[in-house]
């Protein structure tokens, strides 16, 4: 589902308050569970509501919002990390946006000499190349989640560095 483009402009790293109200659920909801950014809930449809009264619980985990796309200039490019936990910020610090693909938006945007304007996170925790696991595989997600943001340029992909899934290996006796 995509909502109605909504008016006016952000600036650069600008933070997004986007408020939802899912009446019924259908299943399990989608989201991140580790987003290392706390999201604030409420009990009821709150989600016209401009005041943070009614949003006192917290969570670490982001639900049901895929994406935000921001329109640009033709010219002004973006970047797709696909990856795994660590692209996720597995470790990082929670609420200070210290995940690496955080770090790369940083220092592309004080770049003078790029026209890469944004840098899309598309990390799932425990992902892998070719095998689902926690999510689908990097190869069935590529154009749902990288191929589909408009403006992608680069697309840099580190993935599979969990261990979780292969047979330890005994060292050899002697």
């Amino acid at each position: 589902m995509l909502s109605d483009p909504l008016p006016g402009r952000l600036s650069p790293a600008a933070s997004l308050v986007i408020s939802l109200y899912v009446a019924e659920s259908g299943g399990p909801a989608t989201g991140h569970g580790m987003a290392l950014q706390t999201s604030y809930t409420a009990d009821g449809d709150h989600a016209a509501q401009e005041g943070p009264d009614a949003w006192t619980g917290t969570t670490g985990s982001w639900f049901h919002l895929d994406a935000v796309t921001v329109r640009t200039r033709p010219r002004v490019g973006s970047v797709v990390t696909l990856g795994d936990s660590l692209t996720g910020g597995w470790q990082s610090t929670a609420d200070r946006d210290r995940r690496w693909p955080d770090c790369l938006a940083r220092r592309l945007r004080a770049d003078p000499g790029t026209d890469i304007g944004a840098v899309a996170n598309e990390s799932i925790s425990g992902n892998e190349v070719l095998a689902d696991g926690a999510g689908q595989s990097a190869l069935k997600r590529l154009d749902r989640d990288v191929l589909s943001h408009p403006g992608v340029r680069t697309v840099v992909l580190f993935e599979g560095s969990t261990t979780s899934r292969r047979t330890p290996v005994s060292p050899p006796t002697t």
